[in-house]
Order: C-alpha cells, then sequence, then structure tokens
C-alpha cells in the first residue's frame, strides 16, 4: 500500500464464519444511519427544493432495501438450496 493510503472495511467484511452476503445483511445500523443522515439532510436542503427532493428518494430507497432485503434473503437462501449450495 502507498504511503498515505488508507484502507477501507468492505460491505463483505465480517467475523467468524458468516458467508459474506450473510455479513452483508447486517448492516442494519449502517443502512439505518445512512438513512436518517439524508432525511435530515433532505430537511435542511429544503422537501422542495431539487436536491431536498433528490436526497429525499434516497432515503425512501435506503427505507426500502431495509424492507426487502429479509424477504430478499430467504428467497437467496431457497435458491441456494436449489443450487444444491445449500
Amino acid at each position: 500500500m502507498a504511503a498515505g493510503q488508507r484502507t477501507r472495511p468492505t460491505a463483505f467484511a465480517s467475523s467468524g464464519s458468516a458467508r459474506p452476503h450473510e455479513a452483508f445483511t447486517r448492516r442494519d445500523q449502517v443502512l439505518s444511519l445512512w438513512e436518517k443522515t439524508l432525511r435530515d439532510g433532505a430537511a435542511a436542503l429544503g422537501a422542495g427544493s431539487p436536491a431536498g427532493a433528490r436526497v429525499a428518494e434516497t432515503a425512501a430507497f435506503f427505507e426500502f432495501l431495509q424492507g426487502e432485503m429479509p424477504a430478499m434473503m430467504d428467497h437467496w437462501r431457497n435458491h441456494r438450496e436449489k443450487l444444491g449450495l445449500g
């Protein structure tokens, strides 16, 4: 690594024997923090402004993503079984 470069943790960093995609789903706290930060940013920019609307939509996407994650992981586990990877 070059001087001055920093390493960044990835979404796949995990402890123990968790599979990378399982570790990714444990990022609820990070998604919640991003969602809150985005909602705060949208409020600061003003809900009626184009920038505020874009940031609010991004916050809504993170909220949607969090809600969909459990079902998506259930679908993935079923798919893994069908593929013989389980």
